[in-house]
């Protein structure tokens, strides 16, 4: 996002993609932990790296982050 709230190209690593999935499900840092078996703090370390690359400032701008992301990439995969 640039701003807050406009989608754009941000390369994520694969293991920050899948913590900003999990945050967009509504999940706390213990609970992503928990289920990648990794250390909470390990989850805020990237959760900072997410809101830095991404220009957001909290959860809930991760996660609408996340939204966008995934309608970007679902109409670029809708062919007509």
């Amino acid at each position: 996002l640039t701003g807050a709230g406009h989608p754009q190209e941000t390369s994520l690593t694969a293991r920050e993609a899948e913590i900003l999935d999990l945050i967009a499900q509504g999940l706390t840092s213990k609970q992503i932990a928990r289920q990648l078996n990794i250390s909470p703090y390990t989850v805020n370390t990237h959760r900072d790296n997410l809101r830095r690359k991404l220009n957001v400032h909290n959860g809930a701008q991760l996660a609408y982050c996340q939204a966008a992301r995934a309608a970007a990439l679902q109409s670029k995969s809708v062919r007509f």
